[in-house]
């Protein structure tokens, strides 16, 4: 399961907290909620410290998010690892 908080920071940037795991039907949720971030605001962040686990998926999608400029904050040391190493 993965809770996902829209958090509206400033009229600029949007805060989304997950909390949980980046797996199956959750990476396209995640999905459709960063692409909502993207439309309506110019800078998205993804607060990562609540999330214990993301497979294949889920870290290629995160990875994909910040190579488009979306701020990731609160990885764990995993998380960032396995984000640096993934595949293209």
């Amino acid at each position: 399961m993965l809770r996902i908080t829209r958090l509206e920071e400033s009229p600029s940037t949007v805060r989304l907290k997950l909390e949980g795991r980046i797996v199956g039907d959750w990476v396209a949720l995640l999905a459709t909620e960063l692409a909502s971030g993207e439309d309506t605001r110019p800078r998205v962040v993804l607060d990562c410290a609540g999330v214990d686990f993301a497979n294949q998926t889920g870290v290629s999608l995160l990875r994909a998010a910040s190579a488009r400029g979306v701020v990731l904050t609160g990885c764990s040391p995993l998380l960032c690892s396995l984000i640096e190493s993934a595949a293209p």
